[in-house]
């Protein structure tokens, strides 16, 4: 992904691409991101699933759109939102689209307690 490691490398490309296809299609599926956001330490795959667009998805989600290019991705493509139209997408051109998955999060939840990412929703900001 897009952030460095502790050890200064960059994260791995094969975390949500296979090494073959290299496919954006491929990535932008929730399946790429529940190889690892499984389980009860982080149930992201499961809450997707359970919820009405990982149902949308589930029903007709096979007949979507997933080769349009990263810049021109949008609504009339696919009918409910997957994790990399909110985590990485650049929403037609709204904001740079990003590999750093964490970089749109509101909360760090993995530690024992959450806590907001922002200094903006710390300080109210309205715009957060």
């Amino acid at each position: 992904m897009g952030r460095f490691n502790p050890d200064g490398s960059v994260g791995t490309c094969t975390a949500c691409h296979t090494r073959h296809a290299f496919s954006i299609a491929e990535a932008r599926k929730p399946e790429a991101c529940g190889q690892c956001h499984l389980g009860p330490d982080h149930p992201q795959t499961e809450i997707y699933e359970e919820s009405k667009h990982g149902a949308i998805f589930a029903a007709k989600g096979e007949h979507w759109n997933w080769d349009v290019p990263s810049g021109q991705w949008g609504p009339r493509d696919i009918e409910a939102p997957t994790c990399a139209t909110c985590h990485m997408s650049g929403f037609g051109g709204a904001v740079e689209s990003t590999h750093n998955v964490s970089a749109r999060l509101k909360w760090e939840l993995e530690p024992a307690f959450s806590w907001p990412t922002s200094e903006k929703y710390l300080k109210g900001d309205e715009k957060f």
